[in-house]
């Protein structure tokens, strides 16, 4: 039985030009045989290679500075170093992060989408005594 190759991915910025496609004949364990053909890549005829789509649009990224600590209760408190007036409170610092995460997400992209600057802190507020530091990328 013929079987072939997984099918190769194309790479945009490089398009292959001649590329040998490889078709391995198992008749048994004594008679295994193997074919090499070339194929043609520039009319991206063969029926196993992937679509040539558009390419995605990109996602604008930000980041998050947020400084993790705990009060006097043993809540958890993220707040972003990089963005005034933003902190968040939670049952654990992955519930502050994602609380503050969020808040800082629509924040950035009401400002980016009306197209108005940003006022980030630059350089960022520095940590307070027994704060943990965490950079988040954000994606609008």
């Amino acid at each position: 039985m013929m079987n072939r190759m997984p099918p190769y991915v194309e790479c945009p910025m490089h398009p292959p030009q001649n590329i040998i496609s490889i078709v391995y004949n198992s008749l048994d364990s004594d008679h295994d045989q193997m074919e090499v053909s070339p194929i043609d890549m520039s009319t991206n005829q063969n029926d196993d290679s992937l679509p040539m789509g558009k390419p995605a649009p990109s996602v604008p990224t930000f980041a998050c500075l947020v400084y993790l600590s705990q009060d006097v209760s043993g809540a958890s408190i993220a707040r972003v170093a990089n963005l005034g007036n933003l902190q968040a409170t939670g049952a654990s610092p992955r519930d502050a992060m994602m609380r503050v995460c969020r808040e800082f997400k629509e924040r950035v992209r009401t400002a980016h989408s009306a197209g108005e600057t940003i006022e980030w802190i630059d350089p960022p507020m520095e940590p307070k005594p027994g704060e943990q530091i965490r950079s988040i990328p954000v994606h609008l």
